[in-house]
């Protein structure tokens, strides 16, 4: 048949694409099991903000309470 792929290489682009898909949901279950701690602990790094806030509040007043 004029126009024609030979098969093996219709089978080639099949794997080939079957791979990148394969590949591509692998991909995005990594990122997914990676994010996960960090969106558990938004709680945890919301106070210790508030704890960094609180320390920089302190310091600012001490240095404004030792400036003559």
């Amino acid at each position: 048949m004029p126009g024609s792929m030979p098969s093996y290489r219709a089978d080639t682009i099949r794997r080939f694409i079957t791979m990148r898909t394969n590949l591509s949901i692998g991909l995005t279950l990594l990122v997914l099991l990676a994010a996960a701690p960090l969106l558990g602990a938004c709680h945890t790094s919301a106070g210790a903000g508030q704890d960094i806030s609180a320390t920089g509040h302190a310091i600012t007043n001490t240095a404004v309470k030792a400036t003559p």
